[in-house]
């Protein structure tokens, strides 16, 4: 179930950058930020990603899904900088220009609950409507899917879709989203 509409403006604090969870990237995130950073793919994946395998938990299965995640130093983005702005603001990752319009807040109320406690811009700006809200999971579930899609079309092997050289990955447990998805309707 989504949450009530809200109010929310970003005020640039940085704290959604400090709180050691996931920021997973999707396949056209990594370009980007090589061009950002002038380096190429490869030596941006090495410098500032993970390779890890996220596994999804539900009442019939176990999926095992391969991401490229940015590093965290402690509980901090590795982009943080000490003034709590974003170093790659420009060409920061869909996961982060999307938040807090994510599944991982909006359909899990564990979620929601933390960010709900940590974020000081929400009560502010513009009032997020139900509306807003189910077409974010749209978009989400949209690029979700394909990129499932082009996993799936490589083997899943996300060397071989990002024509990389990673590591193997990092399992990553149940990650505990409960995720209501009759909202994303």
């Amino acid at each position: 179930m989504l949450p009530a509409p809200f109010n929310f403006e970003c005020i640039v604090c940085g704290i959604c950058c400090q709180w050691g969870g996931w920021v997973c990237l999707y396949p056209e995130d990594v370009p980007r930020l090589a061009d950002f950073f002038h380096l190429t793919p490869q030596e941006t994946a090495d410098r500032y990603t993970r390779h890890i395998a996220a596994e999804f938990a539900n009442d019939q299965s176990v999926s095992i899904v391969p991401y490229l995640a940015l590093k965290n130093v402690g509980d901090r983005c590795i982009f943080l900088e000490a003034d709590g702005r974003c170093a790659v603001h420009p060409a920061k990752p869909i996961h982060c220009a999307e938040s807090p319009l994510l599944a991982e807040f909006l359909l899990d109320k564990e979620g929601w609950k933390a960010f709900s406690g940590l974020c000081p811009g929400l009560g502010r700006g513009p009032l997020v409507s139900a509306r807003a809200m189910r077409a974010a999971m749209r978009r989400q579930s949209k690029r979700d899917l394909q990129y499932e899609a082009d996993l799936a079309a490589c083997d899943w092997s996300l060397a071989r879709l990002l024509n990389l050289v990673l590591p193997e990955p990092e399992l990553i447990p149940d990650l505990g989203l409960e995720l209501d998805e009759s909202a994303e309707a």
